[in-house]
């Protein structure tokens, strides 16, 4: 047995572990609600634009 301090430290610590990977990958953001932090928020709406840029200037 493992002590915790509970369901919701368990949630935030992987949310954490996930953090970078969350980011770069926005899509699974959306389908994990419990990370959807601020921070993450703002941070994968930034990769949204750089996608966003990077195609507008590819012609998509």
């Amino acid at each position: 047995m493992w002590r915790t301090d509970g369901l919701d430290s368990l949630l935030a610590q992987g949310c954490d572990w996930l953090n970078q990977h969350l980011i770069f990958n926005p899509q699974d953001l959306e389908t994990l609600a419990v990370c959807q932090t601020p921070a993450n928020k703002t941070a994968a709406a930034q990769f949204w634009v750089y996608q966003g840029e990077t195609q507008a200037r590819g012609g998509d």
